[in-house]
């Protein structure tokens, strides 16, 4: 299967070259220049995956992933956030649950086609175990919880790696209440799977 993604960003230059070097890997991309845009044409084709820019006007990334995140249809898209702006402590603690991860510009092929292909990668990990957990009798609301944990916790874990140069890592890069309740989720998830009774 070809994922789909779409970029978001105002600079078309940028656009372009991540359009080129994403369709180089056999991507499906389409490439937008605002918000606004980006919502629209999230309306007409869903993609599997959002790069998007942060410092864009007149409605900025964090606006416009809020936005997305209202349709609970969206929950499904991945997004990663594109800029060179480094963000504050203050920005991952109110936008990591709504992301997947983190790209600092500038950022050349092998960074971004690696990071977007790490993004699938890990998609398919935790949707191949929630599928086995569903599969095996486990609630579907503890499955999803466990999905959800696992997107939140990896976004902190590409914010702890961005803010630590700049704050340090006390205050930023300490286990978070996300990824002690993901820890014990996981224990269960994995005892849970093995006290199943093999098929004869």
């Amino acid at each position: 299967m070809t994922h789909s993604i779409l970029i978001v960003d105002d600079n078309p230059a940028i656009v372009e070259l991540y359009q080129i070097m994403l369709e180089m890997e056999g991507y499906r991309v389409q490439g937008v220049f605002s918000g606004s845009e980006c919502l629209t044409a999230i309306t007409h084709n869903k993609p599997d995956l959002i790069l998007l820019d942060i410092m864009m006007k007149p409605m900025d990334g964090w606006s416009t992933l809020e936005r997305i995140r209202e349709d609970p249809e969206n929950n499904r898209i991945r997004v990663i956030m594109l800029t060179a702006k480094q963000p504050t402590p203050e920005e991952a603690e109110r936008y990591t649950p709504l992301i997947d991860g983190y790209i600092m510009k500038p950022v050349d092929h092998k960074q971004l086609t690696g990071r977007v292909r790490q993004s699938f990668e890990t998609d398919e990990t935790v949707h191949a175990k929630a599928k086995h957990a569903c599969d095996s009798g486990i609630p579907r609301t503890f499955v999803e919880e466990y999905c959800h944990l696992t997107r939140v916790v990896k976004a902190q874990e590409a914010f702890c790696s961005l803010l630590e140069p700049i704050y340090g890592s006390e205050g930023v890069c300490i286990t978070s209440p996300e990824a002690a309740r993901l820890k014990v989720l996981e224990e269960i998830l994995k005892q849970s799977v093995e006290l199943q009774p093999s098929a004869e």
